[in-house]
């Protein structure tokens, strides 16, 4: 009896050893993944993307970048290597072929008398072969930098099945408004598919020729019925700029500033609130961003960290 005894608590023994040990293999295992894992965030860091996973689901864009042989080198790759990278459709518009981009040939004349056909044949060649591909369709230039988690964003407010095109909104010569060229402006789907059924009726739209692109299209746009957009995010501050970042962040009362130049003089749809105060946290898209300046801002945007900053308490500070 006591022999047997002795047997049953040897194996007892054995098994809360086996148990004891296996245990502390999974807290070892588990320190050295949570170790690697804080090692790997901190050397890799990614951006916050809560809501960016779902919207890049439901909000798809193409995006059409013009350029031109002589810009392939200069502009366009750097535009393909940073934010072009983020659309879920890119194209580039030439008026020759380049396979390195790749960019698509049309048989337009070069040169800014051209841009309005150039626009035109890129619409309809999207439409003729990638219009099932995604929903929203945007223009910009080469020298033209988009956030597109914050296009997407503003998107989401709206259906891609209605009329409707957004951008940065002027008032001239448009009785609904029309979107800056150079900022970029983006197209629904319904949009798209009446702008390019109605495009050579001479009654909707201008045939080609000189013309200002942003303009005309404009023009197109309201006589078709496609509704110009409001782009403002939710405290009505402006996400699309046509020039560059530092000319926004401060006013025409800057000594640096022409006073007289056109975009200060009631030239904006909205009233315009200038410098920083005027801009969304929610920015969209710049104009005349030299490659450097790509890198940059990809930096600053997806890279950069400060540390110890909390976002929404800074957001929270300049609305109160």
């Amino acid at each position: 009896m006591l022999l047997g005894t002795r047997k049953y608590g040897k194996k007892v023994e054995t098994l809360l050893t086996f148990v004891c040990g296996a245990l502390l293999g999974v807290v070892i295992v588990s320190c050295i993944s949570n170790i690697a894992s804080k090692s790997e965030n901190t050397e890799k860091h990614t951006p916050n993307t809560s809501n960016g996973g779902e919207l890049s689901e439901r909000v798809r864009i193409s995006c059409m970048i013009l350029t031109s042989p002589e810009n392939i080198i200069s502009r366009a790759v750097h535009a393909r290597d940073t934010w072009g990278r983020r659309c879920d459709k890119l194209l580039f518009i030439s008026t020759e072929e380049d396979a390195s981009l790749p960019a698509i040939k049309f048989d337009v004349p070069e040169g800014w008398k051209s841009i309005w056909a150039k626009t035109k044949a890129a619409f309809r060649y999207v439409y003729d072969h990638h219009f099932n591909d995604t929903d929203w369709f945007l223009k910009a230039d080469d020298d033209t930098y988009i956030v597109i988690e914050n296009l997407r964003l503003l998107l989401s407010r709206y259906n891609a099945t209605t009329p409707v095109y957004l951008g940065r909104r002027f008032k001239p010569d448009v009785a609904q408004g029309y979107m800056s060229g150079g900022a970029g402006y983006v197209l629904s789907k319904e949009a798209l598919r009446r702008f390019v059924h109605g495009m050579s009726d001479k009654r909707l739209c201008k045939e080609a020729g000189e013309a200002n692109e942003d303009i005309e299209i404009g023009k197109c746009m309201e006589n078709m019925g496609v509704v110009a957009g409001d782009s403002r995010d939710e405290f009505q501050k402006e996400t699309f700029f046509p020039f560059k970042p530092e000319f926004h962040v401060t006013s025409r009362k800057a000594k640096s500033r022409h006073k007289e130049f056109w975009f200060w003089n009631n030239w904006t749809y909205y009233p315009l609130v200038e410098g920083q105060k005027g801009m969304s946290d929610k920015a969209v898209s710049f104009h005349y961003i030299k490659p450097n300046m790509m890198y940059f801002l990809d930096y600053l945007l997806y890279k950069l960290q400060p540390d110890g900053i909390n976002f929404s308490n800074l957001q929270n500070q300049e609305k109160s």
